[in-house]
């Protein structure tokens, strides 16, 4: 009987060189794969970048669908400069579409505003919270649809036994400027109340 014929052994290390080499090109089409078609995640920052900021929270179409709001124009009419208002002795400052900076507005304030603030409260000694930054939360104003927005700042710093500081702007629409009025209900959640015209739609759908 015959032996049985032995195996080639240079053909074994060329088949096993080739799969080796298959494997690795197909590992590296599965890696390019999987970063193409990755989905962007940058999308659910809590942050917006400042495009997003003013698509989100600049520009408001109502709930109805039927108003355009532009809240930009707010700000130009204070020269780019934050809003602010008194109230039992603090100093609360607000801007509708980027964060409130210290910037020398005050250079007596003892701490800046932090950078993520829109609305910032200088206390009575002289230090600074966050009253409410991102997510800001747009509706409609309590007067109508087509009467202004109503924000909602979220996310303040901690106070009143662990609650986090937010604040409700209502904007509203008027002929003139109208002072703002303060009060604070329930401890730490801060209202804002206002007339301009900047807050009346820009347009009708």
């Amino acid at each position: 009987m015959r032996p049985p014929r032995r195996a080639d052994t240079g053909d074994d290390l060329f088949t096993v060189k080739n799969f080796l080499v298959l494997m690795a090109v197909v590992s590296v089409v599965f890696v390019v794969l999987y970063f193409v078609s990755a989905p962007d995640v940058s999308r659910f920052n809590d942050t917006p970048s400042p495009s997003e900021q003013y698509e989100k929270f600049c520009k408001y179409v109502s709930t109805d669908g039927k108003y355009v709001y532009n809240l930009n124009s707010i700000r130009a009419q204070h020269m780019g400069e934050p809003n602010r208002v008194e109230a039992d002795g603090m100093e609360y400052y607000w801007d509708l579409c980027v964060p409130v900076v210290d910037g020398g507005l005050h250079p007596d304030f003892d701490t800046p505003c932090p950078d993520n603030a829109l609305i910032c409260q200088r206390t009575t000694q002289g230090g600074t919270d966050n009253c409410g930054g991102y997510p800001v939360i747009p509706g409609d104003s309590d007067m109508g649809t087509n009467m202004g927005v109503s924000l909602r700042f979220t996310q303040g710093t901690k106070g009143c036994d662990g609650v986090l500081r937010q604040t409700i702007i209502h904007v509203n629409c008027g002929e003139d400027e109208v002072e703002p009025t303060f009060f604070e209900d329930p401890p730490c959640t801060y209202h804002i109340t206002y007339e301009t015209p900047g807050a009346c739609p820009i347009k009708e759908l």
